[in-house]
């Protein structure tokens, strides 16, 4: 995609795509994230991006006399500047393993890895970028990625959005903080417990784009998206969707619940640390060893709301055989990619669900 003409999901951008190498990967990409569906893309063609974002004040109409200039009224906007944050990775194989006709190609399994670790690793940043150590690159220096939804609900005022973002679900639901008045474990939930979570549900939604459902993701745990249909049931409500690969998405208000997914492409669901977005202690900070609370997150996609930004898109090359050493066949993968929101009430953090 041209730089600076608008903004396109990655499932688009793979259909778009002339390169077939591209097409094959980027929508692998896609099918093995549970974000990468909906975030759209501004390619930049540069490694920064500069934006107006709204504050917290819309400009008002008045009412006036005929004969007399109308009053002078702004918003209040101001201009941010976005990086990019570099994902990448680089395979390398003895050209004799290639090169032999007894066995699969080891380098079209590592592309395939490789493809559902980038998937799985971007979606782990698009939760928790800046609040988890990215170690260090090849030169020993200390990484990023870009920050996360958590993050940006935590630091509010660095983001643009409303101090409000973050909302307690038991305070919510006229309990307090801490407490059990939504309680959707298997041990609590009952259907007056199932219509309380909705409730919070329908409260978040009412804030996260002003009430205005279109272009609104939700994003749920394991714990809460294995047991949506459960809950759902009990409360008496329960819709699906379908997404672009036919596999069936639960919805609330006509807005899809995805499941967050994990942060390594291991699919092992018990290991608490691997979810995206995991247990959580009341005041939701992470504490996958003894958390008895999760996040739900609400997210409205769109050029005007939240989006990506890539200096271009999912790239894979095949570089050959190494004339360095004529040994080793390399295969290198990168993606220069942020993430923007330009409106108060683009995401908001529903927290303190008791879970267990």
């Amino acid at each position: 995609m041209a730089a600076g003409t608008g903004t396109i999901t990655q499932v688009q951008a793979a259909r778009l795509a002339t390169n077939d190498i591209d097409k094959t990967i980027t929508m692998a990409v896609v099918k093995a994230s549970t974000v990468l569906e909906d975030v759209q893309f501004r390619t930049t063609g540069s490694r920064q991006y500069r934006f107006y974002r709204a504050v917290d004040s819309l400009p008002q109409h008045k009412w006036s006399n005929f004969n007399v200039t109308h009053p002078i009224v702004r918003g209040d906007i101001e201009t941010q500047d976005a990086e990019m944050f570099l994902l990448g990775a680089q395979i390398q194989i003895d050209d004799k393993y290639l090169r032999d006709k007894l066995i699969e190609s080891p380098l079209a399994l590592n592309i395939d890895m490789l493809t559902k670790a980038l998937a799985h690793k971007y979606t782990d940043a698009f939760f928790n970028g800046w609040n988890k150590d990215e170690g260090v690159d090849q030169n020993n220096n200390p990484v990023k990625s870009f920050p996360g939804l958590a993050y940006r609900c935590n630091n509010p005022a660095d983001f643009g959005l409303a101090a409000t973002c973050k909302l307690d679900a038991q305070v919510v639901a006229g309990g307090t903080a801490g407490g059990t008045t939504v309680d959707i474990s298997f041990a609590g939930i009952n259907q007056s417990k199932a219509q309380l979570f909705e409730y919070t549900m329908d409260y978040a939604l009412s804030v996260v784009n002003g009430g205005d459902n279109s272009g609104v993701a939700s994003y749920a745990p394991r714990d809460i998206w294995v047991r949506l249909p459960h809950i759902m049931r009990t409360a008496s409500s329960f819709a699906t969707m379908k997404d672009s690969f036919g596999r069936d998405v639960p919805t609330y208000s006509g807005v899809p619940v995805r499941d967050c997914g994990v942060v390594t492409p291991v699919r092992d669901f018990t290991v608490l640390a691997n979810r995206s977005i995991g247990r959580e202690n009341t005041d939701g900070t992470r504490n996958d060893a003894s958390g008895t609370t999760t996040s739900l997150y609400y997210a409205v996609h769109g050029p005007n709301n939240l989006y990506g930004i890539q200096q271009f898109g999912i790239e894979n090359k095949d570089l050959g055989l190494d004339p360095t050493n004529g040994v080793f066949r390399n295969f290198m993968s990168q993606w220069p990619n942020g993430l923007v929101n330009r409106q108060p009430w683009d995401i908001v953090r529903l927290f303190d669900l008791k879970i267990a």
